[in-house]
This record gives structure tokens, sequence and C-alpha cells, in this order.
């Protein structure tokens, strides 16, 4: 067994190198460096005990950064080259922030931000007046859908990425066309959602009034323990319909997985597709949410408007559209999918309940294939 030195003894030995420990010091090097920089075996703890024992005042250690190698650089792109600190964190070779080479540039290279300074070969304001007439068209670029909020939403950082600038930078210039989201305090709309909700007011329309969405309308409501179960009973007739189509069109271009019920991390618009789901992982059946960016849609006229829909889920290669009501509307699509784009598996109550007894693949499969030929009865829509 190997016996290392007593503390007392590391001490001792350091006394031997007491001239660069003295010069590393005055160097503002910390004293896990300057241990790790020695030929022993010490710590930093050590090289501070040292230190009190030998009554040496240290000064402030000037800890390392990554940026440090490029110190000479980043001086000359800021200052001779006027480039902005993201063009700088871009140009170097190593993965930065802009923020970081912001905060590196000010408190440790000394060199303050020169708000009207000449970026590149253009200063930020003679930059928005080039640029301007192009972030209507930059910000509805920059929305995706957003599976929280349901609707689509916009990115000041993808603007800015876009245009070479900061996100506050690009926040700043959508903020003068107002084209920035808005934003509302969240004690006072949660008061105006409550006056509206006690008024007869359905959660969509509140938040299409304040400008936030249906999440945090149902978020304040239920902290004030609003009841929420018979939401459709607030609804008016156009609400109703509008709520209907949603449910089953869905948004264009939207992602496979983004409804109200999650399964295995896979978010689905109905508990029926939960069950349905679950039986084909029990069977062994390969199985996916429709994705209708990447599959394509169809489109069905109904009432003088075009809808574009596409079923639930696809198994194998077979669509399957799972449902618990099936209106006229419903009827049209499907007709509809079958004409223009070839077989389509409906699943209504009673094929759920066959497929939940089925007993091996091929006995679903079998359901599965004989629900392409089926065509029920139409049912009314529970608020004629």
């Amino acid at each position: 067994m190997t016996l290392h030195p007593r503390p007392r003894h590391r001490l001792i030995e350091l006394d031997e190198y007491a001239d660069e420990i003295r010069k590393m010091l005055s160097s503002s090097m910390s004293d896990a460096r300057i241990a790790k920089a020695l030929p022993i075996h010490v710590d930093g703890q050590m090289v501070d005990r040292w230190c009190q024992k030998n009554g040496i005042e240290k000064g402030k250690a000037k800890y390392a950064s990554v940026l440090d190698p490029f110190a000479d650089e980043i001086k000359r792109m800021y200052v001779d080259e006027g480039m902005t600190d993201q063009l700088i964190a871009d140009a170097l070779p190593v993965t930065v922030t802009a923020d970081t080479v912001r905060d590196y540039r000010i408190r440790r290279l000394g060199i303050a931000s020169t708000r009207h300074k000449k970026v590149g070969r253009f200063c930020m304001d003679a930059r928005y007046e080039e640029i301007k007439d192009q972030l209507p068209a930059a910000w509805e670029s920059s929305k995706r859908w957003h599976s929280t909020q349901k609707r689509m939403v916009g990115s000041a950082e993808r603007v800015g990425q876009q245009f070479g600038v900061s996100m506050a930078t690009a926040r700043k210039w959508l903020g003068r066309q107002g084209l920035v989201e808005k934003r509302i305090d969240g004690k006072e709309g949660s008061q105006q959602a409550l006056e509206l909700f006690n008024d007869g007011w359905s959660v969509p329309r509140i938040a299409k009034k304040l400008g936030a969405n249906e999440e945090s309308v149902r978020n304040w409501l239920h902290a004030q323990g609003c009841d929420l179960s018979n939401y459709t009973d607030r609804m008016s007739y156009e609400e109703k319909i509008a709520w209907r189509r949603s449910i089953s069109e869905g948004k264009v271009g939207s992602v496979a997985g983004s409804g109200r019920y999650s399964y295995t991390g896979i978010r689905l618009d109905s508990p029926q597709e939960v069950v349905f789901a679950k039986n084909c992982d029990r069977l062994g059946l390969r199985w996916q949410p429709y994705d209708r960016a990447g599959m394509g849609v169809c489109e069905v006229l109904i009432a003088d408007q075009i809808i574009r829909y596409a079923p639930d889920l696809i198994v194998d290669d077979l669509p399957v559209e799972v449902k618990g009501i099936y209106d006229q509307t419903a009827a049209i699509k499907v007709k509809t999918w079958r004409e223009k784009r070839g077989r389509l598996a409906l699943i209504m109550k009673e094929e759920l309940f066959a497929f939940e007894a089925a007993t091996s693949v091929q006995e679903a499969m079998v359901i599965l294939e004989a629900a392409c030929y089926l065509d029920p009865e139409l049912e009314e829509p529970f608020w004629a």
C-alpha cells in the first residue's frame, strides 16, 4: 500500500517553489491553476493554506475563458471591422453565443458597446431602413405551429438569424411595425377572463378578446374555481361549427401528434384513438399518427368551402379514421377520401369493440379490411 505524505509535509514541499507560486499569483492565477502547474501533487486548498502560512495576500483570481485565445481577434473584429457580437460569435472557431461575446468584450477587454457605431458596412438604423419592407414576410415565414397554444407563433430569434442581428434587435425592428407577439399581464388577464366568463363567454371567445391563448385562459379560470366542464353550452352556433370542423380537419402543415390525449409520448385527438392504438400495440401492429405535412391532405367541398381532410392514423399502410359521431360532414369527408385517395378504414364503436376482442394480427387486419367498406347511417350533431 502506497503511503501519501501528510498535508503538513506537502506544505513544506511548496516552499521549494515559492518564487514560482508568487509569480503565478502576481498574474492573477487561481489556486487550482497554480496547483495544476506545479510539478508535485497538490491541490488548490493546499496552495491557499501555504499562502496563509506565509502571510501572502492574494489578489482577485483571473479565471480562464474559452475566448482568451481569441481576445485580439475579438477586439479587431469589433473595433476595426465594426462587426456585431452575433457575427463575431458566428466567425469564431468555438461555439459561443452573442451574449457570451458581449460579456467577455465588456468585462475582460474593457470595450464598451457603441450603440450608434457602424456595424459592418451599415449602422443599425440604416440597416432597418434597408430591410424594413422585408420584415412582414420574414415574420410570417418565422411562424411555427405551437402545440400548446394551438396556433401559429412567430419568432424574433428566427427573424434575427435571417438578417444577421440579435433577437433583441429583431424584436425592436418588428415592434416598430407592430409585428411582435403581444403579451398580456397575467394578473390583469385573469381578472378580465373571470368577468367575461361570468357574462357567459366561452374560452375561445375570451382568448380572442384578450389576445391570449386558450390554455392560459383555462388556467386562469381553473385557478379561480370556475367550472369548465360544460364548455359547449357557452358556444354560439358559429363557434360550435368552427369547433366541430377544427376537430376533424386540423391545420394545414401541422405535425402529427398534437392532440390533447397522450399515449406513449404521442398526442392523439380522442380517447377512442388511444384505445385503438393500445390494441395495435397489444397485437403487434405497426401504427403511427397521420402526418398531414408529410403524407398530404384531401380537399373536400363542404357547404361551398374547401376543407382539408386527413385520417387519424396509419396502420401498416392503411389509413384509419376513428369516429365517435358519424354525421353528414364526416360522411362527405370519408366518401371523398375513398374516391380520390383510395382505401380508408372507418372505425366506429362496434368495430372498436371487435378490434379489442381480436386475438391475432390476422383477425385484426380482417376487421380493418372490412371497415374499408363501412358506410354507416348518419347521425345528427348533438347541438342540432
